[in-house]
């Protein structure tokens, strides 16, 4: 039995296996499960962890599939030699990882169809998606140059009008990346219960973020027109949880209305979003 989710494995280099189409498929697997360790002292659980985790993908692989079973390992090979993670992708999730072995049966029976088995193995067992709002400059009949980020920046958005809530749809409070793209002198963004909020000037092309990811990565950097990134977490307002997260549900948005920003919300889960 083969499952026809959305999904796809991408290389570091943007190669993909794309599975359900051109002749690779999925086979029940074990990759939606997810398991918690956990400590205990005095046989009470004090604490929860996730180490690495490895998991088997089944796949049946039809039609020329010789070639396409050279194709799967190249794809795969190249993440190993760089020692850089691709990602595995279910309907619109994202968990890096590396394909560390490929097991193959049955492939003297018909030159047509093989059976392998994928080993993954990752250090960060989470499935990602990302979903980004833009807010416009208010006194603009529309936002002006709103993120046209020059040099090949990895960020581009249409121009937009400006909005005053922002939606948090998941079940938890949200990770999330906040962009701010100048002039800007001081930015102050309210965001629910929170306020956002940094000592620093900015000239236009010149972008502010804001990333708090997880519980590991907590950073506030200011991107140049050349792309040259510069570590300006010392200029954040101590008065404010600069990283807190985004809480869950319609959040009021308020800020000066001078200039455009997106908020970028990372939903993190143990397991994908099942869906039909």
């Amino acid at each position: 039995m083969v499952l026809l989710d959305n999904s796809y494995f991408e290389n570091h280099l943007g190669s993909k296996i794309e599975f359900a189409t051109g002749g690779i498929y999925l086979n029940y697997n074990t990759l939606r499960d997810y398991d918690w360790g956990y400590n205990s002292d005095n046989n009470i659980i004090n604490s929860f962890a996730k180490g690495i985790v490895q998991k088997t993908i089944p796949i049946i692989i039809v039609e020329d599939s010789k070639t396409k079973r050279d194709t799967i390992f190249e794809i795969a090979e190249v993440d190993i030699l760089a020692e850089v993670q691709g990602k595995f992708y279910i309907n619109g999730y994202s968990m890096s990882c590396y394909i560390t072995a490929i097991n193959t049966t049955k492939y003297l029976a018909n030159g047509d169809y093989m059976y392998c088995d994928l080993n993954i193995a990752t250090d960060n067992p989470v499935w990602r998606k990302d979903t980004t709002t833009t807010f416009g400059i208010v006194e603009a009949t529309e936002s002006i140059g709103a993120f046209d980020y020059p040099y090949n920046y990895p960020y581009g958005y249409t121009k937009t009008f400006s909005a005053q809530t922002l939606e948090n749809l998941n079940f938890t409070d949200s990770s999330f990346q906040l962009t701010m793209q100048g002039p800007i002198v001081d930015p102050i963004i309210v965001v629910g219960s929170n306020t956002y909020s940094v000592f620093i000037s900015l000239e236009a092309s010149e972008f502010l973020t804001i990333s708090s990811i997880g519980e590991t990565v907590k950073t506030i950097t200011k991107t140049a027109p050349t792309g040259e990134v510069t570590n300006v977490f010392d200029k954040r307002n101590k008065l404010y949880n600069n990283f807190k997260k985004i809480e869950v549900g319609v959040n009021l948005v308020i800020w000066s209305g001078l200039f455009a920003f997106e908020v970028k919300l990372i939903e993190l889960r143990g397991e994908p979003k099942w869906t039909l």
